[in-house]
């Protein structure tokens, strides 16, 4: 903890600060720069609440204004609230609050519970991507959620740094509109953007109504990192819904949407396998898919009908261009459209 100091000693520094910025640098032609001013987190709006409690050596005092997490009295996590959700439980309303705390190689998702009621229990659960833990506490307190909602308090946020990579095999396959997911990660196109889709964690579950869910962290191709999770429900086998996604750069909160794509448990029932003369790019129901060193691209795919497409011209090792010709006995349509049944071996043909 730092000590507090006087007013007044503050103030010098701050002037002897400001003198010494400003001040020549000796045989040097250049002036020293003040420090860029920090980047501040986005404003959400959120039900006006308060949680404070004690569990174990842990405390939490929380809020729309901010909040901490100590430990045995010790500064601990600094939460943001960002978002929030209404559920109706068998103990009655329960009030979801969506918690994220950043720094510079890490994040932490925090889903704080809350009821409203008499009782002096609640519920955090926090998700650590650099630990990959989900770590559960059980707070004794106070609990007050109002009927209004105000918008958070923004708070200073770190330069990015996270290393993205899938933390679990996710257990869910899609392909359609642009979103193509496999076991280990997957890409969605989105605009101009290209998302990467890194799994962090799933929650699937088996009736029909139930909604299966994969934690995900999604980089874009502009330096940006995101949280979100990908809903399917099980009685719906053709759609994605995308909800609850943050930017972890600056904690804006970015609306839901739903995706146009077959997904199933597991891998899709047909192993395809793309061979183009080189490495390249396959193009696979609008999303680029990059082929190993020696061209070789191997999918699993469902019985319905994907839309394959291959460069059109691609250049040999010694430095030769080569032209698309035909997919041998299916024919030279590129894109190719196929309905696939079974297992593939598919040869894109080119010429010099």
């Amino acid at each position: 903890m730092f000590r507090r100091q006087p007013l007044m000693f503050i103030l010098l520094m701050s002037v002897l600060a400001i003198a010494f910025c400003c001040t020549p640098v000796a045989n040097a032609g250049t002036y020293l720069v003040a420090p860029a001013e920090p980047r501040l987190s986005a404003s959400n709006q959120v039900l006006d609440f308060y949680a404070g409690g004690d569990s174990g050596s842990f405390s939490l005092r929380m809020s729309p204004q901010g909040g901490e997490m100590s430990i045995g009295g010790s500064d601990g996590i600094t939460w943001t609230a960002w978002s929030y959700v209404t559920t109706q439980w068998s103990i009655g309303k329960v009030y979801i609050f969506f918690l994220a705390n950043v720094t510079q190689n890490d994040f932490r998702i925090g889903f704080l519970y809350l009821t409203n009621s008499s009782s002096n229990q609640f519920i955090l659960r926090v998700f650590d991507y650099q630990t990959d833990n989900i770590n559960i506490f059980n707070f004794q307190g106070i609990q007050h959620v109002y009927n209004r909602t105000v918008w958070t308090s923004p708070s200073n946020m770190p330069q990015l740094q996270l290393a993205p990579e899938a933390k679990i095999k996710g257990g869910i396959a899609a392909i359609g509109s642009g979103l193509y997911l496999a076991d280990n990660g997957g890409e969605e196109i989105l605009g101009n953007m290209t998302l990467n889709i890194y799994p962090i964690y799933s929650q699937l579950y088996s009736g029909q109504s139930s909604y299966n869910e994969l934690w995900s962290l999604l980089t874009d191709n502009f330096g940006n990192s995101y949280f979100a999770i990908l809903y399917m429900q099980n009685g719906d086998r053709n759609h994605i819904i995308i909800e609850h996604q943050l930017k972890l750069n600056d904690f804006e909160r970015l609306g839901g949407r739903t995706v146009d794509a077959t997904w199933t448990t597991g891998n899709f029932p047909n192993q395809v396998i793309i061979r183009l003369p080189v490495s390249g790019n396959v193009t696979v129901d609008g999303v680029p898919i990059q082929t190993n060193y020696l061209g070789a691209l191997t999918l699993y795919l469902p019985n319905t009908a994907i839309s394959i497409s291959v460069p059109s011209e691609l250049t040999a090792i010694n430095g030769t261009r080569l032209q698309f010709t035909s997919w041998g006995s299916y024919g030279s349509s590129n894109p190719l459209v196929i309905s696939p049944n079974s297992s593939l071996d598919l040869r894109a043909s080119y010429s010099s």
